[in-house]
C-alpha cells in the first residue's frame, strides 16, 4: 500500500508539473504571438502609410501636370490670335487641336487623382479665352465683323463671368469654333482636316462626359439664367452644375 501511495504522489507531481511546464509554454507562445502580431500591424500600417504617402505624392505630380496643361491652352490663345490675324490658317488649326487635345488630357489627369488642382477654377476660363483669342483673331484676319467680337465677349463671356453660370461662354464658344471649322472647309490647304479629326477621336474616348456632364451642364445652367436665378457663390464649374 506504502508503494502504491507513493506511485500517485509521484504520479500527481509529475501531472502538476506538467501542466505548470504547459501553461509556462502557452504564456510564452501568447507572448510571442502578440510580439509578431504587433510586428506583422505595425509592417502593415507602415508598408499603409508609405503607399498612401506615395499615392499623395503621384497624386500632386498629376495635379501639377494637369495645371500646366491648362496654363498651356493660355499660350495657346495669344499664338492663335497673332497666327489666325496672320491668316495662317493651316497652323491655326495645329494649334486648336493641339489645345482641345490639352483640355481632354487635363480633365482626365484631374479626376484620375484626388487632390485637388490650383487651376481647376480655371479649366472653363481657359476655354474661354481660348475662344475669345480665336475671335480676335478671325476679326483681325478678316474672317469675322468687328462688331462682333464685343458682342460675343462682352455679352456672353461678361455674363458668365459677372453671373457664375457657364451657360454664356459655352455658347459663346459654340458660335466661335463654328465658324472656325466653316473656314477650315474652305480657306486651308494642308491642316484643315486636323479639327475634324480631333472632334470623333475625343467623343470616343470622352463621350460619357459630354453626356453625363457638359450637356446637363449647360442646360441646367441655361436654365437657371432664363429663370433669374445665378449661383453667385459659385464659380462657373461644369460638374458643379450637374
Amino acid at each position: 500500500m506504502a508503494k502504491l501511495a507513493a506511485a500517485i504522489t509521484l504520479a500527481r507531481t509529475s501531472w502538476n508539473t506538467f501542466l505548470r511546464n504547459a501553461r509556462t509554454s502557452r504564456n510564452t507562445i501568447d507572448v510571442l504571438s502578440g510580439q509578431s502580431l504587433r510586428s506583422q500591424t505595425d509592417g502593415r500600417t507602415k508598408s499603409t502609410g508609405q503607399i498612401q504617402f506615395v499615392w499623395f505624392t503621384v497624386g500632386m505630380k498629376r495635379a501639377f501636370v494637369a495645371d500646366i496643361l491648362t496654363g498651356c491652352r493660355l499660350v495657346i490663345a495669344v499664338i492663335v490670335a497673332a497666327v489666325v490675324g496672320a491668316q495662317s490658317l493651316d497652323w491655326a488649326a495645329v494649334l486648336i487641336s493641339v489645345a482641345w487635345l490639352t483640355d481632354f488630357l487635363d480633365g482626365r489627369i484631374a479626376r484620375s487623382t484626388d487632390q485637388q488642382t490650383r487651376l481647376h477654377a480655371w479649366d472653363l476660363r481657359a476655354d474661354a479665352i481660348l475662344g475669345i483669342g480665336l475671335l480676335v483673331g478671325m476679326a483681325i484676319g478678316g474672317y469675322l465683323a468687328w462688331w462682333t467680337v464685343p458682342i460675343l465677349v462682352g455679352l456672353l463671356g461678361g455674363a458668365t463671368q459677372l453671373l457664375k453660370n457657364p451657360s454664356p461662354a459655352m455658347l459663346m464658344l459654340g458660335l466661335t469654333y463654328a465658324r472656325f471649322l466653316w473656314l477650315m472647309l474652305f480657306e486651308t490647304k494642308q491642316f484643315g482636316w486636323m479639327p475634324f479629326a480631333m472632334l470623333p477621336v475625343l467623343a470616343i474616348f470622352d463621350w460619357h462626359r459630354f453626356i453625363r456632364v457638359i450637356m446637363p451642364a449647360f442646360f441646367k445652367s441655361a436654365a437657371a439664367l432664363l429663370r433669374g436665378r445665378a449661383k453667385s457663390d459659385m464659380e462657373p464649374i461644369l460638374d458643379d452644375w450637374v
